[in-house]
């Protein structure tokens, strides 16, 4: 009997325990990763943008994101503003690449435009040769691309 009068408060512990585990991982969840998923309504392009592009743009397509899609932001860091987004699958017109935080290994970012929001995004999201060396239609920033014309 006396056991069974002291399970009471241990039941109501461990039931607090979960209801904190539950809001603490809730509001892990729900800070943006570098390919969060979508809100209905992208937020609006820089009024002026210094992010002009170097070279013509090279059109490469957003993939390894798990359907979520792939943030845009306004320099070469995970913990960069977000300036837009682009579904997984859809268009990506780099027109350069440069060293950031690396993302899965990589430190490359591309600079360039998709859905009307010009940023950079980390290259490990994006399909397609791209890279500084020569032949890639992707130059390192202030360089002139060779795979032109």
């Amino acid at each position: 009997m006396y056991l069974s009068m002291r399970l009471g408060p241990l039941v109501r512990l461990l039931a607090g325990v979960a209801v904190a585990s539950v809001i603490v991982f809730g509001v892990l969840a729900a800070r943006t990763p570098a390919h969060s998923s979508p809100n209905t309504t992208p937020p609006a392009a820089p009024a002026s943008s210094a992010l002009a592009a170097d070279v013509g743009p090279s059109a490469l397509h957003v993939v390894r994101t798990g359907g979520t899609g792939l943030n845009i932001r306004d320099c070469q860091r995970t913990t960069c503003a977000r300036v837009g987004w682009v579904a997984e699958g859809g268009s990506f017109a780099a027109t350069c690449a440069v060293q950031g935080t690396a993302v899965h290994g990589d430190k490359t970012w591309l600079k360039g435009t998709a859905n009307g929001h010009a940023g950079y995004v980390a290259r490990y999201y994006i399909a397609g040769p791209v890279g500084a060396g020569a032949g890639d239609p992707v130059p390192a920033c202030g360089q002139l691309s060779l795979a032109k014309g």
